[in-house]
């Protein structure tokens, strides 16, 4: 009798389990230790597109996306064999050949002699939460009107431009400015005109400067621009003359022919400041 209650627990056991290999809504491989696919579970055909009859057989590089290094993989394998559990994320493709991004656990599975005799990898698809987290964390350094990156982001950025500066003995410039008479734009043609001008600007500034570069909005018709490793003073100043040129050339916003000028200030590190809000307050102050 007792010998058919633990018969009879053990099929229970295993119905429980096959029923959360078909239910559970992450996807689940089980792999030979060669990494030749044994099995799969629904989930793992809605995540990734395969069905089971062209996934089992095959390799689990079946998934590779080509984003990672080799080591990325000899670091796995070996944290692997030495814990027998990882985790981590991974960027995987689906039979579409659409990147996604992965939370995948793998555990060792070992028979009754303590070898490894297969691999269960267990994981979800994880990126829209990716998404999200990225655009929030954007929306958190920059600036909602023009993409740009507010003020800190650009602290952030000098901050570390001043310790490269510091390393490479290669000054810093930093040049503030603002929109002349920006205020009787908004006031005579509206906000919304405003705010395309702006808008307008930080699209032709864009591409006047090197990649190296930061352009950021302080806010209002406020701006500053980093240079990192810039020559010398004269080198910021012919930055600074872009800027004025490009600020001078008309904009044609919502039907309107909008002409300004702007007033900038120069101010290098280490010769003006010797830290970040000082020199910001020197740029500031050159600029009036």
């Amino acid at each position: 009798i007792a010998g058919e209650r633990e018969a009879a627990r053990c099929r229970e056991y295993e119905r429980l389990a096959a029923t959360v290999f078909e239910t559970v809504l992450e996807a689940v491989v089980v792999t030979a230790t060669s990494q030749r696919i044994i099995a799969v579970n629904p989930a793992f055909t809605r995540i990734t597109g395969y069905l089971p009859e062209e996934a089992i057989g095959q390799d689990f590089s079946l998934l590779a996306s080509g984003y990672h290094p080799e080591s990325f993989y000899q670091e796995l394998w070996q944290a692997l064999a030495l814990r027998g559990h990882w985790e981590g994320e991974v960027r995987n493709r689906r039979k579409s050949g659409e990147i996604f991004v992965a939370w995948l656990s793998i555990n060792q599975v070992r028979g009754d002699d303590g070898e490894v005799v297969s691999l269960v990898t267990g994981f979800s698809d994880i990126t829209e939460y990716c998404a999200e987290a990225e655009r929030i964390s954007h929306l958190a350094h920059h600036d909602l009107l023009t993409g740009l990156p507010n003020r800190a982001l650009f602290m952030d950025r000098l901050c570390q431009g001043m310790l490269q500066s510091h390393r490479e003995r290669s000054p810093l410039g930093l040049i503030f400015f603002d929109l002349d008479k920006f205020k009787p734009v908004n006031d005579h043609l509206g906000h919304p005109v405003g705010d395309l001008l702006l808008q307008a600007l930080a699209d032709r500034l864009d591409q006047e400067l090197r990649a190296s570069d930061t352009l950021a909005r302080l806010g209002g018709d406020e701006f500053v621009l980093l240079l990192p490793t810039v020559g010398d003073g004269q080198d910021a100043l012919t930055v600074a003359e872009k800027i004025r040129l490009a600020v001078e050339q008309p904009f044609f916003i919502d039907g309107h022919r909008s002409h300004g000028t702007a007033s900038l200030g120069v101010a290098l590190y280490p010769d003006h400041a010797a830290d970040g809000l000082g020199l910001l307050h020197c740029a500031d102050r050159a600029m009036y």
